[in-house]
């Protein structure tokens, strides 16, 4: 936080949530909502309207979320994890069915399933199938980093043709130039491949991010640089990672901050899928500062800015990533939530952002009408990488704990509800 030391309390996470790209009007308009294009995944138009404060992790049973909170909606998931689905779930996915879906459990049985293309060891499993049943279930991000090279790759390219597109942050604490000389910077590539887009906050230099570019191959992937934010003393970039297949990148710049009412401003972009589905990402580091009252003031000066973001594109469609340095229950989040914003991760099961430490800092905030009430597929959590990875270290070692959260999200890419 800030500028204090990084302990070995501090390790990595990674949170994702899963989203379609339909826009709210489309919804609107429609006589039924339909879920990830099934007919019989139907949900009535004033329980999509619903705030979707209601979270899971994606580690866990099933893709089922928890019950409400009192007095907050809850919106159904829209997939399956196939690594966790009890049977009866796994045979209603079109394109499993009974037989493949006992197969499948033999198949877990074995070992996780590292990708969705993983299934083709199932009998009869081939292109068309494979897409109809990636277009309902979904395999775990952190399962992928178990997997063989180039599996990343290959689920991205079956996301694209599936109209999915699976977002990131990650405040990657401290991350330059210094970490392409050891296995670190490797290891976040090989987290970062996973994704389609993702926001890395705490670059310290622009040069590690050409090295990652390197590492994840150039001809796949681009990047968005902020300029630097921060103090005199402590300065940092913001980044966007994303596949050149899965997205154009329309416009980025830091947020207006005439008032001064944040040490490190927040860094903007407009995206477009490649099915038409476009979004701004506003990612943000809050101050950690001498006192909380710090905090808080960056947080209410979002809460109040949100609204203004709306007018740089005219997007409603509008995700806050970032670490934030506060619960999400805060008070200070009260603007943001009466204004309608909504966080995809609560303090749920004992949720939190660093293994060793009890707080949820690192969060997704969605508008519970514009996008969490449509786009959002119910889905949201958080990978533990650092209990996968070796960043230069040991697994849960103090090297390979100074990375912080990585939020992700998947959408449906396309502006067609029924597309998905």
């Amino acid at each position: 936080h800030g500028n204090e030391a990084v302990t070995s309390e501090h390790v990595s996470c990674v949170a994702q949530v899963i989203f379609r790209a339909s826009t709210w009007a489309m919804f609107r308009a429609a006589k039924r909502v339909l879920g990830c294009g099934s007919d019989g995944d139907a949900v009535a138009p004033e329980e999509a309207r619903w705030p979707c404060c209601c979270k899971r992790r994606l580690l866990g049973a099933g893709a089922d979320l928890e019950a409400p909170a009192p007095g907050r909606g809850r919106r159904q998931p829209r997939l399956v994890d196939l690594n966790s689905a009890p049977l009866e779930q796994l045979q209603a996915v079109p394109g499993i069915g009974k037989s493949r879906a006992e197969k499948l459990v033999e198949l877990r049985g074995k070992g996780t399933l590292a990708s969705l293309h993983a299934l083709t060891a199932l009998p009869g499993v081939r292109a068309g199938a494979l897409e109809k049943i990636a277009k309902h279930a979904y395999v775990h991000p952190e399962k992928g980093l178990h997997g063989l090279d180039g599996a990343e790759d290959k689920d991205a390219d079956l996301r694209l043709r599936c109209g999915r597109l699976l977002f990131g942050s990650w405040n990657v604490r401290n991350l330059g130039r210094k970490s392409l000389e050891t296995n670190r910077a490797r290891d976040v590539a090989a987290i970062v491949a996973e994704y389609d887009v993702i926001a890395l906050l705490e670059l310290r230099d622009v040069e590690v991010v050409d090295g990652l570019l390197q590492l994840l191959g150039k001809d796949r992937w681009a990047a968005a640089l902020s300029a630097q934010v921060g103090t005199d003393h402590h300065k940092e970039v913001y980044g966007y990672l994303y596949r050149t297949a899965a997205v154009k990148l329309l416009n980025s710049q830091i947020l207006d901050d005439a008032d001064d009412r944040w040490v490190r401003e927040p860094f903007l972009a407009h995206f477009k899928a490649a099915g038409g589905f476009d979004f701004v990402v506003a990612a943000v580091h809050i101050v950690w500062g001498k006192t909380i009252v710090e905090r808080r003031k960056e947080v209410e000066a979002l809460g109040k800015k949100l609204e203004k973001v709306k007018h740089w594109t005219g997007e409603g469609d509008i995700m806050l990533v970032g670490d934030f340095n506060l619960e999400p229950d805060d008070a200070a989040w009260s603007t943001a939530r009466g204004a309608g914003w909504v966080p995809l991760l609560e303090d749920v099961d004992g949720l939190t952002s660093m293994v060793g430490d009890t707080h949820l800092y690192d969060n997704i905030w969605l508008h519970g009408k514009n996008t969490a009430g449509s786009e959002w597929l119910g889905v949201a959590g958080v990978i533990k990488f650092d209990q996968v990875l070796h960043f230069g270290g040991k697994k849960g070692s103090k090297e390979a704990t100074k990375n912080a959260i990585k939020e992700n999200a998947l959408f449906c890419d396309t502006e067609e509800p029924r597309a998905c």
